[in-house]
């Protein structure tokens, strides 16, 4: 698009070409899919065992760049199951007969130690 005085619009607002991103090689194409594969084979793998993994498919890859393509095709490290707390009330504990032969466990227990 031309301005006014015959000149080029990039000549009035200047642009920096590094805020448009490269198209990715081929090369970077089999290592994005390279990555991917090895994130869905073992999806507890995180970004530094897959590091780990790379060089011995003959692939020398810096750190940070595997963290950029890490989340870049939406892959993440499955999070551990977490321990679920106990929700009824522990047998353990002394209480309180309430009705007959309640607890009649714990004088059970007793009689015999």
């Amino acid at each position: 698009m031309l301005g006014a005085e015959g000149m080029s619009l990039s000549r009035l607002v200047p642009i920096e070409l590094s805020l448009f991103p490269r198209p990715p090689t081929d090369r970077q194409q089999q290592l994005h899919q390279r990555i991917s594969a090895l994130s869905w084979r073992c999806p507890y793998y995180g970004y530094l065992r897959i590091r780990a993994l790379l060089p011995e498919e003959e692939w020398t890859v810096s750190r940070k760049q595997i963290q950029r393509i890490h989340p870049r095709e939406g892959l993440k490290v499955c999070p551990k199951s977490k321990k679920v707390p106990r929700q009824n009330v522990s047998t353990g504990l002394c209480t309180q007969a309430t009705y007959q032969n309640h607890v009649w466990s714990w004088n059970f227990l007793f009689d015999r130690t």
